[in-house]
């Protein structure tokens, strides 16, 4: 079944998908426009230990990956930088175990954090700034 994206043709491969860090996280194959890429969806445990196992978990399978293009998307339940996400109005920083963690693994697979990227502007490194 391909569908129809804008200009583009997005074409699923449901032999590809994978339930991953026990329900936490799916991940699939998508041609768009016969490119593949890989799309997962993460939600990470708000608890530091299990959430500590699952980042490394994830780490190790984006190891694995080949050099397809990722898009992972989610809610990791910790932040590159606990002070600067928490700068808006009435919010206070607060404990983010395992940000580092996540920085540098993001980092070694040269991910970008889109909300900063939106927020702080195009011209940041990425992950860091």
């Amino acid at each position: 079944m391909a569908i129809r994206a804008g200009a583009g043709r997005v074409t699923p491969r449901p032999d590809t998908i994978e339930v991953l860090l026990h329900g936490r996280c799916v991940s699939v194959e998508l041609n768009i426009d016969e490119i593949k890429y890989r799309v997962m969806s993460v939600y990470l445990s708000a608890a530091p230990g299990p959430r500590e196992r699952q980042l490394m978990q994830l780490k190790h399978k984006l190891d694995k990956v080949d050099a397809t293009p990722i898009l992972i998307g989610g809610d990791f339940n910790c932040v590159e930088d606990g002070v600067d996400d928490t700068q808006r109005a009435g919010e206070t920083a607060y404990h983010n175990a395992h940000g580092a963690k996540w920085k540098a693994m993001a980092k070694s697979r040269r991910l970008r954090d889109v909300h900063h990227t939106m927020r702080l502007g195009p011209n940041i490194s990425p992950v860091t700034h």
